[in-house]
């Protein structure tokens, strides 16, 4: 499901290569064996377990200092690892990953805030057959940017447990 949205709405791309996605050797699929991160029980909709790096850790991403580090445990596995960056800093991240991985997909949308100004937002992408790999010059403000590797399956998952949430809520009614 989540391949073919890709391929049909161009927002990925594939990569063959034999690099896997990750961010300083974290990978989705295993547990979370790091002495940096501080990580509770917290089920949501996203995960059964949040992680994040100890405030006593700077951690950096491109050379640059990254605002957080994040990991979302499904069943005590790595689902998802987020990055995040000052906006300011896309283009050396973006530059890294091209590096990296290769040429990626970009995708392009007009964001306004609260005042009503325009914003580019861009987002490259590359999936392979286990994960999607996503940069975003702004992610909930205008102010960050995010480096985000999901797996396939966490994406699924969520899709059920929001759906799942959405029936328990209107029984709430």
């Amino acid at each position: 499901m989540i391949k073919q949205a890709c391929i049909t709405a161009a927002l990925c791309t594939w990569t063959a290569n034999a690099v896997a996605f990750d961010f300083k050797g974290i990978k989705t699929g295993g547990p979370l064996e790091d002495d940096r991160f501080y990580c509770e029980a917290k089920k949501t909709a996203v995960a059964d377990v949040q992680c994040h790096v100890k405030f006593n850790y700077k951690e950096t991403i491109a050379g640059i200092p990254a605002l957080l580090v994040a990991a979302y445990l499904i069943d005590y596995k790595i689902a998802v690892i987020s990055v995040s960056f000052k906006s300011s800093d896309f283009d050396a991240v973006k530059t890294a990953a091209i590096e990296k991985y290769g040429p990626g997909t970009s995708k392009f949308e007009t964001l306004r805030n609260k005042m009503g100004a325009q914003f580019e937002n861009e987002t490259i992408s590359w999936a392979d057959s286990t994960d999607i790999l996503s940069i975003s010059r702004y992610a909930g403000s205008i102010d960050r940017g995010t480096y985000t590797i999901k797996s396939i399956s966490s994406i699924e998952t969520f899709e059920q447990r929001k759906s799942q949430q959405t029936i328990n809520n209107a029984k709430d009614l």
